[in-house]
C-alpha cells in the first residue's frame, strides 16, 4: 500500500523570512514539512485490533457462500431444475434488479436509521440464512 503525503497550505500568521516562503501562482506560501514518518501495519498489528480477526473470519465466510453460490447455483438450476440459458439469463436479471433496488433505497435509509454494527450483523445472518437455504 503507498501512502500519498497529505496535501495541506500553511497560513501566515506573522510575517516569515523570505527563506521559508515561496512564491506559487503570485500567492506567497510558506513551505510545510511534515516532520512524522508514517510507517505501513504489519499483518500481526492489524490482527492486534479490536474484533479484526472475527470480521476477517465474516467476510471470508461471505465470500466463499458467493462464490459457491455463483459457480455451484448454475448447476445445481441446469441439472435439477431443467433451467435453460434463457431461464438462467431472467433469475440473474431479477436478481441484479434486486439488489440495485436494495443498495440504492433500502441501505442508505437503514445507516441513517440503525448503526453499521447492527446493520453489518443483521445483513450477515441474512446471508447465512439465504445460502442455506
Amino acid at each position: 500500500m503507498f501512502y500519498i503525503p497529505q496535501n495541506k497550505e500553511c497560513y501566515l500568521k506573522e510575517p516569515e523570512s523570505m527563506g521559508k516562503m515561496k512564491k506559487i501562482y503570485g500567492y506567497l506560501m510558506k513551505e510545510c514539512k511534515n516532520t512524522r514518518e508514517i510507517t505501513k501495519p504489519g499483518f500481526k498489528e492489524i490482527f492486534e485490533l479490536p474484533n479484526i480477526p472475527y470480521m476477517f473470519f465474516l467476510y471470508f465466510l461471505i465470500f466463499l457462500g458467493f462464490n459457491i453460490f455463483y459457480t455451484a447455483f448454475p448447476l445445481h438450476a441446469i441439472a435439477v431444475l431443467n433451467w435453460d440459458i434463457v431461464q438462467m439469463g431472467i433469475y440473474f436479471t431479477v436478481l441484479s434488479a434486486l439488489l440495485i433496488i436494495v443498495q440504492g433505497t433500502v441501505l442508505p435509509r437503514a445507516s441513517k436509521r440503525y448503526p453499521d454494527s447492527t446493520l453489518i450483523i443483521f445483513g450477515s445472518l441474512m446471508l447465512m440464512t439465504n445460502f442455506l437455504l
